[in-house]
């Protein structure tokens, strides 16, 4: 199986292909904490949940920085910088792997996730990109499946965004889970279920169940009365590793003017009865 990295780009599902197995996709919190004991890695942004920034890695040190060499160098063409911090994962099928993001020189080629073979660090080998899906429409919202099967993403092909499922390594097969709108879809961790957000900004959730090159799916019901914040091109929710929990952005809660607690009142004849009560209190 091979890791699949995807990203958008405008009109367009980038995969990076580096054929090495897909088993070191990190699917748990225990996975991840093993990582960040490991100094030989530096598994999320920060390094490990605690944002730490630190490695305890000692190899170089202040008498021998200035002996560092260039090994590999990338331009973004951008003006502007990014948020890419570097992941190292070493055992990405048995090898140490690279990912960052890129630069946005250009909307059409903004944030694409890129890898490289670390396997001989002073050599690393970048991946190659190839076309998932490539179509008039804009595809965008990409997430695997966690058995490495299954891509969903959102696309306009329709006139809004819908979400489909089809086979990672490509095929034929494409199947439209959303029915009246829909975008950002995750995965259940056991790959059963695929939630996204609606169109009114509430969670939805359909079953999903694998047949060979294919599946099946039920039509999809809300998972909760509750909407969720719409944030835009940011994620409002994420599934909890025990696929039973959905940590969620909720709706901002109104203000006691919005909920219609505002009180006016209106004095007629102020100059009288201000002329009244200021001869009263003489």
């Amino acid at each position: 199986m091979n890791y699949l990295k995807c990203s958008l780009v405008t009109g367009a599902l980038i995969a990076l292909m580096m054929g090495v197995s897909g088993a070191a996709m990190a699917n748990s919190d225990e996975e991840q904490l093993k990582r960040m004991a490991d100094p030989d890695q530096w598994p999320a942004p920060g390094r490990d949940f605690s944002l730490t920034r630190h490695s305890t890695l000692a190899e170089i040190n202040t008498g021998n920085v200035n002996k560092l060499q260039m090994i590999w160098l990338q331009g973004t063409n951008a003006l502007r910088g990014h948020e890419g911090q570097p992941l190292v994962i070493k055992d990405v099928g048995g090898k140490t792997m690279l990912f960052m993001v890129s630069g946005c020189p250009a909307m059409s080629n903004c944030n694409v996730v890129q890898a490289l073979d670390l396997t001989d660090p002073d050599n690393p080998k970048p991946g190659t990109a190839r076309p998932l899906v490539q179509t008039p429409a804009t595809e965008m919202y990409p997430a695997l499946s966690s058995d490495g099967k299954w891509l969903a993403y959102g696309s306009n092909e329709t006139g809004q965004n819908e979400i489909y499922v089809m086979p990672y390594q490509g095929g034929s097969g494409k199947w439209q889970i959303s029915v009246n709108g829909g975008r950002w879809a995750l995965w259940a961790p056991n790959g059963k279920s695929l939630y996204f957000q609606s169109k009114d900004n509430h969670i939805m959730v359909a079953d999903i169940a694998s047949h060979g090159d294919a599946i099946t799916h039920s039509q999809p019901r809300q998972w909760s009365p509750v909407a969720v914040r719409n944030a835009g091109d940011n994620l409002s929710y994420a599934i909890h590793p025990d696929g039973q929990h959905i940590l969620v952005f909720p709706v901002a809660e109104p203000s006691p003017e919005e909920k219609g607690n505002a009180h006016v009142t209106f004095v007629f004849n102020f100059a009288d009865e201000l002329r009244r009560k200021l001869s009263a209190a003489k």
